[in-house]
Order: C-alpha cells, then structure tokens, then sequence
C-alpha cells in the first residue's frame, strides 16, 4: 500500500490509467536490441530510446532476478512467486519503470531474430493493431501489397518493399487488378495521374485500406487512410481538400 504522503509509484500511476492499466498484467519482455549491464552500483539498460540508470541498495540483485524472468512467458504475478526474497513492490516499480520507458514488449520474441525484427521491436510496442515489433514484422513479410503509381514509382516501392523482407507486391492499373486477398492499396498521384477514386471505391467494397500519397514538385501530402467499410471515402476527402496534383494544374475538383 502507498503511504498517502509519498508519491506515487510507477506501477501505481500506470495500473491507476484507463488506457494501459491492464496491460500491465500481460506476459512482458525486454524490447529486442536492449540489454542490460552492471554499471557503477547499479545496472544500466541500453538500446532504448535514452539510457535507463538503475541505482541504489540491492537494485543489481533485484535486476539480476527480474530482468531473466521479463522473456514473454510470465506475468507479474509469476515473475513475483518465482521472487519470493524480493519486496513485490520493487518489483513492480522496476517493471512499472520499464514501461514507462517503453522498453517492454509483449509476447515472446522472434528466434532467430533479423535486422528487421530488432528494428520494429525497439520502436513498435503494443498497438491497436501488433502486439509488438515482431508481430509487425511477421504481419509485413506476410502482407501483400497493392500499389497505383507510375512506372518507375511502383517498380522503386516494390523494390524498397522486397528489400525490407516484405511480402508480395502487385502493381495495379484498372479495378479489375484488385482482389480480396491484397492487405493495402498503396496510389502515388503525381501531376497527369488518373484519378483513383474508382480504386479506392472498390477497394472499400472488397475490405481493403487504402492509402493516398499526393506528390506535385517539392510538396506532398499524404491522405486518407481509408479503412474499408469504416471511414469517410476518398471522395469525401477530395470534397474537402484541393489535391495537390490538380491545384498546379488550376483544374477545380469540386467541378
């Protein structure tokens, strides 16, 4: 229990929120790329966005138990019957610590881990969408990709895709090169591009998000993520704004 007149701890403020309270009694890990090692009178976390500097009595015992246990497979409950020489509320201030920092994944970690994995992991933590960079990682290599752009555009993204241990991807021309197994439309309007908005209709019929990138000399814009079935459409957004490929061209689209 806290002591009303000290502050309260890490764990506590976090377990307190409505947004992140609960993931806190998930099965944690240290994010891939972050290691620890003894520093001074304490121990120091590396890989993460800044240093972490643990210090202070019997901290390097504490850590040396802790962090071996922080694999993916327990729960802080776990993590404190398998710690019984250790004050539960240490624990979860080093843990609660941790979180904070964003330095802790979910789940257990990718074996063996590639450059790619290690990348999302340090900055892709529990999302709506992954549960941590692994996850996403697993999610691009098997994704495919549909993309609408010029020539040499798609050919490039393709390449940049395939490169980074992507999945498959599909260059698109008409609606009929759309189908329902594709994950993402990715357009590229530039200047004398065909509208899209056909594509993006039938993308939203068949479940497909949808991604515009508008390019026109130095200046872009992205937008929008259209989640089929859920969001405005593309032809809202164009309702809303002057695209960038047309307003160099003084061509009106709410003509």
């Amino acid at each position: 229990m806290i002591n009303s007149s000290e502050s309260p701890s890490p764990w506590a403020l976090l377990e307190a929120d409505d947004e992140v309270g609960h993931l806190l009694h998930d099965r944690h890990r240290l994010a891939l790329g972050v290691h620890a090692i003894a520093h001074k009178d304490g121990v120091a976390i590396l890989g993460g966005p800044a240093p972490e500097m643990f210090s202070g009595y019997g901290v390097r015992k504490v850590l040396t138990q802790v962090l071996p246990l922080l694999d993916g497979e327990h729960t802080i409950a776990e993590i404190e019957a398998a710690c019984q020489d250790i004050d539960p509320r240490q624990i979860r201030d080093i843990i609660g610590n941790l979180f904070m920092s964003g330095l802790l994944r979910n789940g257990s970690a990718a074996e063996p881990a590639s450059d790619l994995d290690v990348y999302l992991d340090r900055i892709v933590g529990g999302t709506g969408v992954h549960r941590s960079g692994c996850a996403a990682a697993n999610s691009l290599r098997s994704a495919r990709l549909a993309i609408l752009a010029p020539d040499p555009i798609a050919q490039r993204l393709a390449a940049l895709f395939d490169e980074i241990e992507g999945g498959a991807t599909v260059q698109v021309r008409t609606v009929n090169d759309l189908d329902s197994s594709l994950d993402l439309l990715l357009s590229v309007s530039v200047p004398g591009s065909a509208d899209p908005q056909a594509l993006f209709e039938r993308a939203n019929r068949l479940g497909i998000p949808a991604l515009n990138l508008e390019v026109a000399g130095c200046d872009a814009r992205i937008g929008p993520l259209v989640l089929a079935q859920t969001s405005a459409s593309y032809a809202c957004y164009r309702a809303a704004h002057v695209r960038l490929t047309e307003s160099d061209s003084g061509h009106d689209p709410h003509v």
